[in-house]
C-alpha cells in the first residue's frame, strides 16, 4: 500500500487544525464517557436499550445482586449524564433511556386535545433537517444546535416537562400553542415576493 505524501514544513510556521467540537459539547461528552466507564452502569444502559418498557429499580437490584441504594447511586450518575430518565409511581422508580420516547405525561396532555403522539420518537435536529426550513425554532440546545447560514433562528425558553405533573405540562403545552400561533401569524403576514419579469 502506497503511503500518503507527507507535506514539507517550514520551521516556525504552524498550521493548526480546526477544532470540530465546542467546549460545551466536549464537556458533555466527557461526562457521558465517565458515566459509562463503570462496568455496572454500562450493563445497565445495555439492559435499558434492549427493553421496550421502563424497568423498575427493584428489578435491577435482583439482576445485579446489588442493594437498592447502590443501584440508585449508579442511576443517579447516568441521569446526571443525561442518559436515563426516571418516572416515579408510588414508592417505585422506573428507568428508561433518555430521548428514546415521548414522555408519558406529555403524551397524555396532547391526547387531551385530540393529538396522539405516544408512538412518536424524539428526533435530533440535524443539518439536513435545518437545511430545508425557512425558520428554525430551537428550545435551549445552545451550541448543540446545527447552524445553517442564511436561516432565521428563534430560541424558545421553555420549561422541561420531564417529571412535571399533568397540570404543569398542560401549561407548557398551551404556551407552545400560543408561540406557534404567533409565529404562524407573523409568517403569514410577510409580503409575498413579486415575481421577476423577464425582458422581452
Amino acid at each position: 500500500m502506497k503511503s500518503a505524501a507527507v507535506p514539507e514544513r517550514v520551521k516556525g510556521v504552524c498550521c493548526p487544525p480546526s477544532i470540530p467540537f465546542s467546549i460545551a459539547k466536549v464537556d458533555a461528552s466527557v461526562n457521558v464517557l465517565k458515566a459509562l466507564a463503570d462496568p455496572t452502569r454500562l450493563q445497565m444502559v445495555g439492559v435499558l436499550k434492549r427493553s421496550s418498557q421502563p424497568i423498575c429499580v427493584c428489578d435491577f437490584t435482583a439482576a445485579f445482586d446489588l442493594s437498592q441504594p447502590t443501584i440508585s447511586h449508579h442511576m443517579g450518575k447516568l441521569r446526571d449524564a443525561g442518559l436515563v430518565e426516571v418516572t416515579k409511581v408510588g414508592i417505585w422508580a422506573y428507568y428508561r433511556l433518555a430521548g428514546h420516547h415521548v414522555h408519558p405525561m406529555v403524551a397524555d396532555a396532547m391526547r387531551e386535545i385530540g393529538i396522539d403522539i405516544s408512538g412518536n420518537r424524539p428526533q435530533k435536529l440535524t443539518d439536513d433537517l435545518a437545511q430545508w426550513a425557512d425558520v428554525v425554532v430551537t428550545m435551549g440546545c445552545g451550541d448543540e444546535c446545527p447552524y445553517v447560514p442564511g436561516k432565521r433562528y428563534i430560541d424558545w425558553d421553555l420549561t422541561d416537562p420531564a417529571d412535571k405533573p399533568l397540570a404543569e405540562v398542560r401549561v407548557i403545552r398551551d404556551h407552545i400553542k400560543t408561540l406557534v400561533s404567533d409565529l404562524v401569524g407573523e409568517l403569514d403576514d410577510r409580503p409575498t415576493p413579486k415575481p421577476v419579469s423577464s425582458a422581452n
